[in-house]
């Protein structure tokens, strides 16, 4: 088994569980405790758990999933739902992309588009993008080691030198609110940036976060043109009708 699988396996069992044996979960996982201890090591590093005398348990005061785990979730229908909202971009276009796991998996898909250029604050999505030889703007600022993107007051001076063709954004939850959601304060100011600079405003996400709380709002349901998603109930529908355009697969 792959460590990125691994861990992703660890923490969905202490979200279940909420505390375990280390032991306890070395069996469950069939690998050795010193194998589990290093993966604990690298996620206590990135503070998604914390150790304590042979126990280990989910460091609740995280905020959000570092995006080398969330990548790997549900990770066919974000690349089909990033496709599918990417499927608009036209040659020449600027656009803007954020650092979520769903735009990440569907990169190499703008490789069919001609002259566009991609302005984001994640180094992953600028990092893949050079790689496709796509003209590609990293903005500035703070560096985030949960998201690793950047935001803050250079970041968002940058952006506002921009004016983009489409912004294409996604959203940690909206579970009984009216809006977008986003994982901290920095991040819904450089969002906000990004909205007063574009032509229109893309939101993707899986179905999945209808029931993902998140008290960090970014942007209400009627500033958004065009929602990409899995698939949608009909109640799902009716709490997103302020949304001008959904999109489902």
């Amino acid at each position: 088994m792959k460590k990125n699988t691994r861990q992703i396996q660890i923490y969905d069992i202490l979200l279940e569980s909420g505390r375990i044996q280390i032991k306890e979960l070395a069996n469950q996982l069939h690998v050795t405790t010193e194998t589990i201890r290093s993966d604990l090591n690298e996620m206590e590093s990135q503070s998604l758990v914390i150790k304590e005398h042979g126990w280990v348990r989910l460091n609740q005061a995280s905020d959000e999933k570092p995006v080398s785990f969330r990548i790997h979730q549900n990770k066919q229908a974000k690349r089909q739902i990033c496709i599918k909202a990417f499927e608009c971009i036209k040659d020449g276009d600027v656009i803007f992309l954020d650092a979520g796991s769903t735009l990440l998996s569907g990169v190499d898909y703008l490789q069919t588009k001609k002259d566009i250029t991609v302005v984001t604050h994640s180094i992953l999505v600028a990092s893949h993008c050079c790689d496709l030889n796509i003209h590609t703007i990293l903005t500035g600022g703070e560096l985030s080691k949960v998201n690793k993107a950047t935001s803050g007051y250079f970041s968002n001076i940058m952006l506002d030198r921009f004016h983009f063709d489409k912004a294409f954004i996604g959203s940690l939850g909206f579970k009984d609110i009216n809006g977008f959601t986003t994982c901290s304060l920095n991040m819904i100011d450089m969002i906000r940036h990004v909205i007063n600079q574009t032509n229109e405003l893309i939101v993707v996400c899986d179905s999945s976060k209808m029931e993902v709380d998140s008290p960090y709002i970014s942007c209400s349901f009627k500033e958004v043109d065009t929602f990409v998603t899995d698939s949608l109930t009909q109640d799902q529908r009716t709490i997103l009708k302020d949304i001008k355009n959904i999109i489902t697969l």
